[in-house]
């Protein structure tokens, strides 16, 4: 038997998120059309929330996080929270803060204007010129 925190009542409410133009994945694909993996999380305002990332292949999933962090910075996203310190996050320039500036930067973001409905891969955003201590991080 397969285990996992994903139960339906989790599933409904990203459907629901996801309908309502907040919950976004990122799916990473290989050359053969097989999925790689990828990750998914919901936006608010300015702020990402990551909450899960799976890989089926070797760091599938830090090739969709790295160019979902590039398009929120070029989208002037202030913040993408991975939730918890990782060797994987800070290997990809994510840093911790303390939460009282984590918070306000948190309730600074949420309160500005976001990019809501449904995401599309921006194939003039060049991925290779991220730069995770610019904006988003």
């Amino acid at each position: 038997m397969h285990v996992t925190w994903i139960r339906p009542d989790v599933i409904e409410s990203y459907q629901a998120l996801h309908a309502a133009g907040l919950a976004h994945s990122v799916e990473v694909w290989d050359r053969s059309g097989n999925l790689a993996g990828g990750l998914y999380g919901v936006a608010i305002g300015k702020a990402f929330i990551t909450e899960s990332m799976f890989a089926r292949q070797p760091d599938a999933s830090k090739v969709g996080f790295v160019t979902l962090s590039c398009h929120l910075q070029k989208w002037g996203f202030v913040l993408n929270d991975g939730k918890r310190e990782s060797g994987h996050l800070s290997r990809l320039g994510f840093t911790l803060m303390p939460r009282a500036k984590f918070n306000a930067l948190l309730a600074q973001a949420c309160a500005e204007p976001g990019r809501e409905g449904r995401w599309a891969v921006d194939k003039t955003i060049d991925v290779s010129q991220w730069d995770p201590k610019t904006g988003v991080a």
